[in-house]
């Protein structure tokens, strides 16, 4: 009796087993189809509520820890709302670029110097703000100022700005916007919680098993922010009206391969933060890090646009020096800097018209970014602004991103 039971019981294991190898198969398939166009716009709609409702389910009553005096906001970003430093930089062009590159800010400013002042925001990806030693996607989002030239129509906020975002693994965890949605959304049913705690979340990774493999692969610890290689995983246009037109990703990786000092994770919870400091301390030789600025051009239709699960080949698609930031030495650390940290407000959409971001990932940025960017500002009494790199940081400033620095005269 206790055999023939035993038997069935395993005969059911296996049984389930197939199944869910069979769920793994066809969703490995599935999850990169295109989204129908007519699809898109309700579930950008549909997101927006979901993160919205999920935005206030985790500040609505939250208060600022004794030990986050930095922070001095209530909501923080939906994602990636730690922010491990907000520092300033120089993006230089290459110089003599092929004309199939110099395009957009590829060609430099209008004033020929051949660079721009940036601004450049680190962060942890979790929509928790965790330990830096937490396993995890880490971003960049890095906005250039003084851009001229003909600009995207949306979000239309900001007028002399280039934003560009990356994270820290070649490939996303959501391949398109349903998947992008339907992840939230099992998040929320979860009891709000992205974890492997929440049936409803789990559940999510197994019927988007590639997605799954990203996130689980691609959420990593690292050493030190400047140990990081950086992806913008989505597609871009690299095209003018009437001249050459690519389709490309960006990268933003350590020069020359530079590795830090560190070899292992730290053990302060902000340590990415207190090691960029080191890095960066005005004080001693030879600090500062520096970014040199790749794109990767499309070689053929086997590398996809509409799903961002995937890198392309970089044997067939190899990546190109098109320019570098040098973040220079610094001290980023004020509570009026972090003030402002805060209030930054990214698009990829921010932009020229020759850097159209493609894909329905970055449609779907360009509404939902917008909209999360919106609540978060209202909630805090704060309004958006357009930085200009001249920003000046002193004691005791409410909105120092708005307000202009005192008069020695008012001393």
């Amino acid at each position: 009796m206790i055999a023939t039971l035993l038997k069935r019981l395993l005969q059911l294991i296996g049984l389930v087993l197939i199944i869910l190898v069979g769920i793994v198969g066809v969703s490995w398939y599935i999850e990169s189809r295109p989204v129908p166009k007519e699809e898109e716009s309700a579930l950008i709609e549909s997101t927006i509520l979901e993160l919205t409702d999920i935005l206030h389910h985790q500040y609505d009553h939250a208060s600022i820890g004794t030990d986050e005096t930095w922070r001095k906001t209530k909501f923080l970003r939906d994602t990636h709302p730690k922010a491990n430093a907000c520092v300033r930089a120089n993006f230089s062009v290459e110089p003599n670029l092929p004309p199939e590159l110099a395009i957009g800010v590829f060609k430099g400013p209008s004033d020929g110097s051949g660079k721009y002042k940036a601004w450049l925001r680190f962060s942890n990806s979790a929509n928790m703000v965790a330990p830096d030693a937490d396993v995890d996607f880490r971003g960049i989002a890095i906005k250039l100022m003084g851009v001229d030239g003909e600009r995207l129509p949306v979000p239309g906020d900001e007028q002399h700005t280039q934003d560009f975002l990356f994270i820290g693994n070649d490939a996303f965890f959501a391949g398109n916007i349903r998947h992008f949605h339907d992840f939230f959304a099992a998040c929320k049913r979860g009891g709000y919680a992205c974890t492997p705690t929440s049936l409803p979340f789990v559940w999510n990774l197994l019927i988007h098993p590639h997605g799954a493999y990203n996130l689980l692969t691609g959420r990593k610890a690292f050493a030190a922010i400047s140990d990081i290689f950086w992806f913008s995983v989505a597609p871009y246009t690299l095209q003018e009206t009437g001249g050459p037109s690519s389709i490309i990703k960006y990268g933003a990786f350590p020069c020359d391969g530079k590795k830090s000092r560190w070899d292992a994770p730290g053990t302060s919870p902000n340590y990415l933060t207190e090691r960029l400091a080191e890095e960066l301390d005005p004080a001693k030789p030879d600090s500062g890090v520096c970014l040199d600025f790749m794109v990767q051009i499309r070689a053929d239709d086997s590398q996809p646009i509409d799903t961002t699960l995937v890198a392309w080949d970089k044997k067939k698609s190899p990546w190109h020096k098109i320019g570098r930031l040098d973040i220079y030495p610094q001290a980023f650390q004020s509570p009026e800097q972090w003030a402002f940290c805060q209030n930054l407000t990214y698009n990829p959409w921010h932009g020229l018209a020759a850097h159209t971001p493609l894909g329905d990932i970055n449609r779907a940025r360009r509404d939902v970014m917008k909209a999360m960017q919106d609540v978060r500002l209202r909630e805090n009494g704060n309004q958006r602004f357009e930085p200009t790199g001249n920003e000046v940081f002193f004691h005791g400033a409410e909105h120092p991103w708005l307000t202009p620095a005192p008069s020695p005269s008012a001393n």
